[in-house]
């Protein structure tokens, strides 16, 4: 029986589970929840994911949300390729280290960035150059800090080989996944 997969595809933590689901060829039914709709808020994604955000899947009877959870059990549940969740204990941290920091580390830089320059815009009809501006050197700032405290001059984020924080960094940008 498939995971049941719920997800929008402007939401970069669900475009990681996506992908992370499709590269091991973890059976699952991808079902979208309209963030438009507020079908998140609906009563029965609700009782799936009561934070009513996305990602979240269903496995039978077990709900779970929250992207890096997720994919965590899913690398374990399906017994994947060691590189993506490492079993060694130093590696498996310092990819735990990543999947921290990205949210308020290169996820945050992200997002101010398109709230500012796409979504402000596209609601108001105004945009303020000043912020995105201010926004996009943060997240050039952010980058640098990225590559400085994760990449290290390494063939990815954790080491040499590609893991789950490598997915949830590419997901950041927009159309990826």
């Amino acid at each position: 029986m498939p995971i049941i997969l719920y997800y929008h595809p402007l939401s970069q933590p669900s475009r990681a589970i996506v992908l992370f689901c499709r590269l091991n060829k973890i059976d699952h039914e991808a079902k979208v929840i309209d963030l438009m709709k507020d079908e998140h808020k609906s009563p029965e994604y609700t009782a799936i994911q009561p934070s009513q955000v996305v990602p979240a899947i269903k496995d039978g009877d077990f709900c779970l949300g929250e992207s890096t959870a997720i994919v965590r059990y899913l690398a374990t549940k399906y017994k994947v390729a060691d590189h993506w969740y490492p079993a060694d204990l130093k590696a498996r941290a310092r990819v735990d280290a990543y999947l921290a920091w990205q949210h308020t580390g290169l996820r945050k830089a992200g997002c101010d960035v398109m709230i500012n320059e796409v979504f402000t815009p596209m609601f108001t009809g105004k945009k303020d150059q000043e912020a995105v501006d201010k926004y996009v050197k943060i997240a050039e700032a952010t980058i640098g800090k990225m590559n400085k405290i994760f990449l290290k001059g390494q063939r990815f984020l954790c080491g040499e080989e590609i893991s789950i924080a490598d997915l949830f960094a590419i997901c950041e940008a927009p159309g990826v996944g």
